[in-house]
């Protein structure tokens, strides 16, 4: 059973009190040291900032996982492979942890983590046509098993795929769904609209036209104000 130092982290982690988060997991896992608490830590981590710290974080968390059989291994592995990629450029350790991701999906059941696979080997091909095919079937499997976060960040992926390959009203379409949901409070982890909001950002960079999406910018705006995007604060438009 979560410790009340746990379940204080995970309401602090909701409401986007990133410091009281860390520190209600260090609690928890000084009391119990649970593979949950040391993934919220990371977790915690990440939202301010220490990149490093929290992937080797719920890179522990992941070891503990596996050996609880937990079956969270594979949604932290295809987490590990989408950060190291993003924040860290380190493709040789993205590759691994997305091979070990892919094998894990394969015996997860009536979960959406698959289509977190899908998304992530999307973002690893310089195939456009690939690109977006894998982002369909992400956004495929978000909407059967009704993931918002997967289903957001998908949407702004394609999007930006679309305009990237030339399908500009498309993409922009896609891009404005996207941020319709995004900043419609559905994601249920901020993450995904840091995410899409950094693809609307190098749609506006390729299409050199940073006023088309400057509504969603200001909508975006006041909620990044408020609790930060954690490290795609300092990427800005490069990040996607």
């Amino acid at each position: 059973m979560p410790t009340q130092d746990h379940l204080s982290g995970a309401q602090a982690l909701a409401s986007g009190d990133w410091n009281a988060a860390k520190e209600s997991f260090e609690a928890a896992r000084r009391e119990v040291d649970s593979s949950e608490s040391l993934d919220g830590l990371g977790r915690a981590l990440w939202w301010l900032k220490d990149v490093r710290a929290a992937i080797e974080t719920r890179t522990r968390a992941y070891g503990a996982y596996r050996e609880e059989t937990r079956n969270q291994e594979a949604a932290v592995a295809v987490w590990l492979a989408r950060e190291l990629r993003i924040l860290l450029r380190n493709d040789a350790a993205a590759d691994g942890w997305l091979a070990r991701a892919e094998t894990l999906s394969k015996d997860v059941v009536d979960s959406s983590v698959p289509g977190w696979v899908t998304l992530a080997r999307a973002e690893t091909t310089s195939d456009v046509s690939d690109a977006i095919a894998d982002c369909e079937s992400a956004l495929g499997i978000a909407q059967e098993l009704n993931d918002p976060d997967l289903e957001i960040v998908s949407l702004a992926r394609l999007g930006l795929f679309q305009v990237a390959q030339g399908a500009v009203d498309l993409g922009i379409a896609l891009l404005d769904e996207a941020m319709a949901a995004a900043s419609g409070g559905e994601a249920k982890d901020l993450q995904s609209v840091g995410e899409a909001y950094c693809a609307l950002m190098e749609a506006a960079e390729l299409l050199g036209d940073s006023e088309r999406f400057a509504q969603w910018t200001s909508a975006i705006a006041e909620l990044k104000g408020q609790l930060g995007f954690g490290p795609f604060d300092d990427l800005g438009s490069s990040t996607a």
